[in-house]
């Protein structure tokens, strides 16, 4: 009998090199669904649920991770650090929306899409778009845009 672990039937594909970090960015397609692998230079695997974004200066890493909007879930948007080890920095719940990072303005500030998980697979309704920003501290902040 075929195994239906997580990790059993894998397919990994090459989509991004950060060469200043030595870290590689993998495509990963699982048995069921899909992820994005983060490989520091020390051949550590840093499993990620959305496909990452490097800030332009390589500091930081914007990505969402998802949850089942079908079961009322929801994404969360997640800044990690761009240095190896990817340490976690904020974490920003979307209760009941599905998120995308569309792009980085900048090293300290990047744009989110969200919709509602209803709207999201429905064609012709509006997305919002969200600005996260850093402070400079260590703080992140959110706005709606209009």
């Amino acid at each position: 009998m075929l195994g239906t672990d997580f990790y059993a039937c894998r397919r990994l594909w090459l989509v991004g090199y950060w060469p200043k970090r030595h870290v590689y960015l993998l495509a990963a397609q699982f048995y069921e669904g899909s992820a994005a692998l983060l490989v520091d230079a020390n051949g550590r695997e840093h499993l990620v649920a959305g496909m990452p974004r490097v800030s332009p200066d390589g500091r930081f890493v914007a990505m969402t991770s998802s949850s089942d909007c079908a079961l009322n879930g929801g994404d969360a948007v997640v800044i990690l650090s761009g240095r190896p080890g990817f340490k976690l920095l904020h974490a920003h719940e979307l209760p009941g929306q599905a998120a995308s990072v569309v792009r980085w303005e900048g090293a300290e500030a990047f744009i989110v899409e969200v919709a509602r998980c209803q709207a999201f697979f429905e064609a012709g309704l509006s997305r919002e778009r969200m600005r996260f920003r850093s402070d400079g501290n260590g703080v992140w902040s959110s706005q709606a845009l209009r």
